[in-house]
């Protein structure tokens, strides 16, 4: 019999609090999605204009969640909840960010595609957690220090 490993919570909680962050992935909930972005993407506009002023770049970095990249869990969620694989778009959150983030000149980096390839191999996130680990933090870390050099996003003195 195997030991289940400790998490932060019980399998059973921590599936629910994954069905919950899925809806903005869920395509017949697109358009609640667009209206909360639709409402909010001005903030996002207020401070790429503060950065502007002051001559600073700004990079969003979108951090994927974790169904996004185990497919195991994602399985998992859609069994238990009896979902349907096509009824979700797991990448439409972050194509409207990053639309947004061409649209007005603002640097961007999603982690999701390499999460998704380094998530093979390596255990990236916290056990039922939905926090990386110390292998998800250093990934992340490494992704957005490669974008600033690869971008010159900072000055040598």
């Amino acid at each position: 019999r195997l030991v289940e490993e400790e998490g932060t919570f019980s399998k059973e909680f921590f599936l629910r609090i994954e069905k919950n962050r899925m809806w903005i992935c869920e395509k017949y909930r697109r358009y609640d999605l667009e209206n909360l972005w639709n409402q909010n993407s001005k903030v996002l506009s207020d401070i790429k204009k503060y950065c502007d002023k002051r001559k600073v770049e700004l990079l969003i970095a979108i951090f994927p969640d974790q169904f996004q990249v185990e497919e195991d869990l994602r399985q998992e969620v859609f069994f238990k909840y009896n979902l349907q694989e096509d009824s979700i778009d797991l990448y439409y959150p972050n194509k409207l960010l990053l639309i947004f983030c061409k649209q007005n000149n603002i640097h961007c980096v999603d982690l999701t595609e390499q999460f998704k390839k380094n998530t093979k191999f390596l255990k990236l996130y916290a056990i039922r957690d939905t926090h990386w680990n110390e292998e998800g933090n250093k990934l992340a870390a490494k992704i957005i220090f490669n974008y600033i050099k690869e971008n010159k996003l900072v000055k040598a003195k």
